[in-house]
């Protein structure tokens, strides 16, 4: 089965929205919805520009033959661009490749990504699935006013993310809070007549759950990225987010997938998390663990087998040690929750 390729610049205006419709074959109505032609699936691609600088777009469509999506880089300006990404369907939606890096990695659950404007990537949509994507076009300008308001902190970061000459890119799973944003964000982008205030009220804290947690992971003092060989570390890391319900590779093996010594990939990425690479793996894996019992119901021998622990003694030791309690009293609190 042949694949369709599409190519995107920018979507956030009506022009450049309206050039994407023509360039895939799709019919545009009121410069906000593309209906995909037939031939290509079924579905649409919905815009809402709720505030200047910002734009959010919701992919909803099953498609009838294998995609590729090409996001080209956009050179750099005084009002550089960043595209924050929330894949809702990740078993039939990947990224491929990042600049020239291949990504291999597979997530089976919701991942987000934050991808400056002058950076090229591509996602692989699998067809006969349902493919759901939110995606957000944000100005620095947009970005920095946040900053100012004190909406977000640490002016030194958003110094550090304008001016770094390195490609920007920054992965994230999603989390139980964060996914209930996005839900309610779907709910009004699927609707004909989406609401800008509904949509602008949930953007700003979804972009600001987005940084706190990469602010989070930053250690003092502040390292440049470039000379921390950011992007290769945030290639480690996506690694590192796919592993979390499979046996990790060992630290050689990912050091040589993203061409680095050992010693090297240990050192930088300490410097830019603050913490030893099994430590952040731990504190993802835990943190998945507890979202998995919030999210799916399952119990605390479901959830240990789901993420690799063949004694469940183990993972109820790890787990208690991250959160401060047990995943049993996580799931007694629960219940109680459910029934008062």
């Amino acid at each position: 089965m042949s694949e369709f390729q599409a190519h995107i610049t920018r979507l956030h205006s009506d022009h450049s929205f309206e050039q994407f419709s023509r360039s895939i074959n799709g019919e545009l109505s009121d410069a906000t919805t593309i209906s995909l032609n037939p031939n290509f699936g079924r579905g649409f691609i919905r815009k809402l520009n709720p505030e200047p600088g910002v734009s959010v777009r919701l992919w909803n469509a099953i498609l009838n033959q294998p995609a590729r999506v090409f996001k080209h880089a956009i050179p750099r300006s005084a009002n550089k661009g960043f595209n924050l990404v929330y894949i809702l369907t990740p078993e039939h939606c990947q990224l491929k490749t990042i600049s020239t890096h291949t990504q291999f990695i597979q997530f089976d659950t919701r991942v987000c990504y934050l991808l400056a404007e002058d950076v090229a990537y591509d996602f692989e949509l699998s067809p006969f699935h349902p493919l759901q994507v939110v995606d957000c076009s944000i100005t620095s300008a947009w970005l920095k006013e946040q900053f100012e308001k004190k909406v977000l902190p640490f002016p030194d970061f958003w110094e550090r993310t304008i001016r770094t000459d390195g490609p920007f890119v920054l992965t994230d799973i999603c989390s139980a809070s964060v996914n209930q944003l996005v839900n309610v964000l779907v709910t009004i982008l699927v609707k004909e007549k989406p609401d800008p205030g509904a949509a602008n009220e949930i953007i700003p804290v979804l972009v600001n759950a987005f940084f706190k947690k990469a602010f989070s992971r930053q250690s003092p003092p502040v390292v440049s990225l470039r000379d921390v060989h950011f992007e290769k570390i945030m290639e480690a890391e996506n690694i590192l987010l796919a592993h979390l319900q499979k046996n990790l590779p060992s630290l050689e093996s990912i050091a040589r997938m993203v061409s680095l010594s050992e010693s090297t990939f240990k050192r930088h990425f300490k410097a830019i998390f603050g913490k030893s690479i099994y430590e952040y793996y731990l504190e993802k894996k835990m943190d998945l663990a507890r979202q998995l019992m919030i999210e799916n119901t399952l119990n605390v021998n479901e959830t240990a087998e789901r993420l690799g622990y063949g004694k469940v003694s183990n993972f109820i030791e790890i787990f208690k040690k991250h959160h401060g309690y047990s995943p049993g009293a996580l799931k007694k609190k629960r219940a109680q929750d459910k029934t008062e």
